[in-house]
């Protein structure tokens, strides 16, 4: 077992509605291992894009096999011209509202990547995807049907019956609320 990349997701708005400017910090509590592999990253960092938009790929915290066991992420938030909000969030490998194929698809360098039983929908445009043969970060970006969707990246590597998290994000303001 190795570390789920999960995208912290979250929008941000001015009082008037229009986009917020700011930035996300992101800072494990403690190092983490899983299966004697070190986390890559212990502090992330991003700012929001000119929607207000946060995506911002951390490590799930609470994998099977990682260690220390209840470590978490310490959040800062800096929206220009608002309080700083901050927080502990634990980062789930399996965000709510994701679902988990194993026979997923892809081919190198391509685009394209087909399940027999993912039933993608309309719904999935967007969602973020992981796969061991993907970018983090990778979205939805078109249904063809329900075996077949198009990827915002293409892939890293070939795979044959690859386990495909499909809705691989979680929300940061709801995280900090929990």
């Amino acid at each position: 077992m190795s570390f789920t990349p999960i995208v912290l997701t979250g929008q941000w708005q001015k009082p008037d509605g229009s986009p917020a400017a700011g930035s996300v910090v992101a800072s494990l509590t403690e190092g983490l291992v899983n299966t004697s592999q070190p986390a890559a990253q212990i502090v992330n960092f991003a700012y929001l894009d000119a929607n207000g938009n946060l995506a911002m790929p951390v490590y799930a915290d609470n994998d099977t096999g990682t260690n220390p066991v209840g470590s978490q992420y310490y959040c800062t938030v800096t929206i220009i011209g608002s309080p700083r909000t901050a927080g502990y969030i634990v980062v789930p490998a399996v965000p709510a509202g994701s679902r988990s194929v194993t026979d997923a698809v892809i081919a190198e360098s391509s685009t394209t990547l087909t399940s027999a039983t993912a039933s993608f929908t309309g719904a999935d445009v967007g969602k973020f995807v992981y796969s061991p043969d993907l970018v983090v970060g990778t979205a939805i970006a078109s249904v063809t049907n329900s075996t077949t969707v198009v990827v915002s990246l293409p892939a890293l590597a070939s795979g044959t019956g690859q386990t495909l998290l499909i809705g691989a994000s979680a929300s940061l303001p709801a995280l900090l609320a929990a």
